[in-house]
């Protein structure tokens, strides 16, 4: 229980499972991994997948031993075997079924945690594909990771998370304040789709905000916070207006992150202040283009066709990145679908109206109705 105090301490603001489950198989749909509490061939089940789990505490005060893969797991479809590994989990972790895709078969999802005062969950899915499981990985995030949560009410779970290259990039660990990384499961792949979701970013950007006024207050590290603003403003179309509040607010005297360094630690370049090497370090990690301009959101790029928009007997065509609605009266010009602005579940506004690009969708009240994946304009 030692540990399992010392992690709690370290990992604060994080969740944390429940302690004292006893060693009996689960009828439920996860399995809680609790510190030296060791336990052998617990089963969860849904339908036809079904999961046996073993688990023996590392001994960390004894060498060698933190490299030993404890966490051992067998996945089965209709009583049979197709899936045996071994992972390593040092004082928590978790083996959960949870339908990702909303397609009416659990995922199985493995998280587990390497140790250390700032680091690293990793989530572990297999997915059932007609005759095999695919497995795919988040890889190892700091803290608790991210987790999965239904953000629209749509039934599909997102995967929440963050962009860990910011993490003491231009502060401290504490000081640091990443970008939001919002992820989608479909067809054994998590796809980035976090431009979709401006609600849930304008609420980080919110929080960010205020943290940047307490550092102001406090007078500690705002550059970390900073960087992740102006990131978090490009992804809401915003960067312009980030970059002028960052050039306002930042610390002028910290040369954290001003050095590039080679493998062996050697100093490679210094940027002559903040803004030069926030600039350089979005270009590098594809906010921005060499050129400095914004990225394209991939996610924005329309497929041509046929879609029903707001109401009964209104249509879209969607043809060489241009755009022209119809209705009884006749059509529209042709316009460029940079002007569209994506709200949620694909609807998207123009400046005067709202429209549901789904080929299936059926309009209702307001004439926005939620789309389905079938149909589904955005890529």
């Amino acid at each position: 229980m030692k540990t399992i105090n010392y992690l709690l301490c370290l990992f604060s603001l994080n969740t944390f499972m429940m302690l004292g489950l006893t060693n009996r198989i689960l009828a439920t749909s996860n399995i809680e991994i609790e510190g030296d509490t060791p336990f052998t061939d617990k089963i969860i089940q849904s339908g036809a997948i079904k999961v046996s789990v073993s688990y023996t505490p590392n001994d960390v005060n004894v060498s060698g031993s933190s490299d030993d893969k404890n966490l051992t797991y067998s996945i089965y479809y209709n009583d049979q075997k197709q899936i045996e590994a071994k992972d390593y989990t040092r004082y928590t972790g978790e083996v959960v079924l949870q339908d990702l895709d909303k397609n009416g078969i659990n995922e199985v999802v493995i998280r587990t945690f390497s140790g250390g005062a700032h680091c690293c969950t990793n989530h572990i899915i297999y997915t059932w594909d007609n005759t095999q499981f695919i497995k795919t990985e988040t890889g190892y995030l700091d803290g608790n990771g991210g987790g999965f949560e239904d953000i629209n009410g749509d039934g599909t779970l997102e995967f929440l998370t963050y962009d860990n290259s910011f993490l003491y990039k231009f502060s401290s660990y504490a000081g640091s304040f990443p970008p939001s990384l919002i992820y989608n499961f479909e067809k054994g792949k998590l796809n980035n789709i976090t431009r979709n979701h401006p609600k849930i970013l304008r609420e980080t950007l919110q929080r960010m905000y205020e943290a940047i006024k307490e550092r102001q207050k406090d007078d500690y590290e705002i550059n970390g916070v900073l960087a992740g603003y102006v990131a978090q403003k490009i992804l809401l179309g915003e960067y312009e207006e980030g970059w002028k509040f960052m050039l306002a607010h930042y610390d002028k005297n910290s040369d954290w992150g001003l050095e590039t360094y080679d493998e062996q630690g050697n100093v490679t370049n210094k940027y002559p202040d903040f803004p030069t090497a926030l600039k350089a370090f979005l270009i590098q990690q594809n906010y921005l283009k060499e050129n400095g301009e914004v990225q394209s959101n991939s996610l924005m790029k329309f497929r041509e066709g046929n879609y029903w928009i707001g109401s009964v007997g209104m249509g879209l065509t969607i043809k060489n990145e241009q755009y022209q609605y119809y209705d009884e009266e006749g059509e529209s010009s042709w316009q460029p679908v940079s002007q569209l602005t994506y709200v949620k579940d694909g609807v998207v506004f123009d400046g005067e109206q709202y429209w549901c690009l789904s080929s299936l969708a059926q309009p209702r009240g307001d004439g926005i109705a939620v789309c389905q994946a079938s149909g589904w304009v955005l890529q």
